[in-house]
């Protein structure tokens, strides 16, 4: 038997998933540098250069260290078009958000929260992996398929309910908890005027040895190389068929698997 680890031995991860490019991301990406921490944008390549949103020019320097993902060219309700639109919409969102910010796009978030299986097939064949939605499950584990990735909490969730935070951060022994995911829209700081709330719950997350700091896609790969790890029948083996190292805790030792080990 053995526990599976996240890179360099840590035990937990955290990451932050934030829709819709407004020009709030400015001020919400300087914070999460700030006290480092990771997060996942979702873009609407459609939505740039315009009042209210930031411009394309800055995307690859605004969200450098962080991940672009597809929110869709124009937002629009992903089972309210036909399916060359769905295409178009998510294809193109692609291809512009890649050209913009230099970075494979393989993920998204849906506009609205709204998905269902057929829209999920038609996104996997275009490249995109995983996909979240906007249904809480105030729990800290992965999902059973990333194209319908639960996250844990909103963030306004996790700032009126300090125990979300603090049962990850300190958890009872029997929990074990693998993933805080916190999502939201950074323009919903200025809506409220709580920045200082964020920057309250970024300090609290921040600076943890156990801790991973990652985006949605290098949880996504990591995971999935993860579960291609081989077990002996007998337990007294783990091989790692991957060319990534993965880290995991067995007989009470940290070890990391790298390669066919």
């Amino acid at each position: 038997m053995y526990r599976l680890l996240f890179p360099g031995g840590k035990e937990k991860a955290v990451t932050f998933s934030y829709d819709d490019n407004t020009i709030h991301d400015r001020r919400l990406v300087e914070m999460l540098n700030r006290y480092g921490l990771k997060g996942t944008f979702n873009l609407n390549s459609g939505r740039m250069d315009v009042e209210g949103y930031i411009g394309s020019g800055e995307v690859a320097e605004l969200y450098q260290g962080h991940e672009v993902a597809c929110h869709g060219v124009r937002h629009l309700f992903p089972n309210q078009i036909s399916d060359g639109e769905l295409v178009r919409e998510y294809w193109d969102d692609r291809l512009a958000l890649e050209k913009l910010s230099g970075q494979i796009v393989t993920g998204l978030a849906y506009p609205f929260g709204v998905q269902n299986a057929h829209i999920r097939e038609a996104l996997k064949l275009l490249g995109l992996h995983y996909g979240r939605t906007v249904e809480s499950t105030r729990s800290y584990f992965f999902p059973d398929d990333f194209l319908v990735w639960n996250p844990t909490c909103h963030h306004q969730e996790a700032i009126d309910d300090p125990l979300i935070v603090d049962t990850f951060l300190n958890p009872p022994a029997y929990m074990q908890p693998q993933l805080l995911y916190i999502w939201g829209h950074s323009y919903e700081f200025a809506g409220r005027d709580n920045w200082e709330e964020m920057e309250a719950l970024c300090q609290k997350l921040s600076g943890h040895e156990e801790i991973w700091y990652a985006t949605n896609g290098e949880l996504y790969r990591y995971k999935t190389a993860a579960g291609q790890l081989m077990e002996s029948a007998d337990g007294a083996r783990v091989e790692n068929p991957t060319g990534v190292p993965i880290w995991i805790l067995k007989d009470g030792e940290v070890q990391v698997l790298r390669g066919t080990e």
